[in-house]
């Protein structure tokens, strides 16, 4: 992983907002319940460096730093190393409906700068309904709509919102709305060390080699 240089830079007498005490209502009204035109103005501020627009997404990358807010190191699970923990099963066939997933596999995967999540973080807008999303990236606005992440990942469009059918409006912390139903102990059983009868819990320890693999990769993904 590599890290670059975190210093906001700006324009002699130039300060940022300091946000390290701004509570909930304040940032969603600074930083959610914006149009557009409001987070990516016509024209960059030349006060603040190439990597933000505005010296408010500027101010928020800097607040991000000074609370300390963690970012998960990046990892790469490859295909022999899963193999390998599936006890020699090829587990690709699971992952088979992400159509778009052995493209996505084939790009350079070695650099994963802390930074460049950071920038996203501090300057993404989210369109309504999750439409688009633009953000900053090497100095230029970058933009994807929801047609052109599906068409990289592979996946079908469909108006149905998973997001909607499990929280609802609810706001966070959320708690699913829905429940579901839970397999039968038949179409279960088969992802689970033999014998497994109905009185066994289903937990991940008793799964088989290639099913804990599987659930252990998705869980972390």
């Amino acid at each position: 992983m590599f890290r670059m240089d975190t210093v906001v830079r700006l324009e002699p007498g130039v300060l940022l907002q300091n946000l390290t005490r701004a509570n909930a209502a304040k940032v969603k009204r600074l930083r959610w319940s914006v149009e557009e035109e409001d987070w990516f103005p016509v024209g960059h501020d030349s006060r603040v460096d190439r990597r933000f627009w505005t010296l408010l997404q500027a101010s928020f990358y800097e607040t991000y730093q000074r609370r300390g807010h963690r970012i998960f190191p990046h990892r790469v699970l490859d295909w022999v190393s899963l193999r390998t923990a599936a006890g020699g099963a090829d587990v690709r066939e699971h992952f088979s409906h992400f159509r778009g997933l052995p493209r996505l596999l084939e790009m350079g995967q070695n650099r994963y700068i802390e930074d460049w999540v950071r920038v996203f973080y501090a300057t993404a807008w989210i369109a309504p309904e999750r439409r688009a999303v633009h953000f900053m990236f090497g100095g230029q606005v970058f933009g994807l709509t929801r047609a052109t992440i599906a068409g990289i990942l592979g996946i079908d469009l469909v108006n149905v919102s998973l997001h909607e059918r499990v929280y609802g409006d609810a706001d966070p912390p959320r708690r699913a709305l829905i429940g579901g139903i839970a397999p039968s102990h038949e179409v279960i059983s088969r992802c689970f060390r033999q014998p497994f009868p109905p009185s066994y819990a289903r937990v991940p320890s008793l799964l088989t080699a290639e099913a804990y693999t599987v659930h252990m990769a998705l869980r972390r993904t």
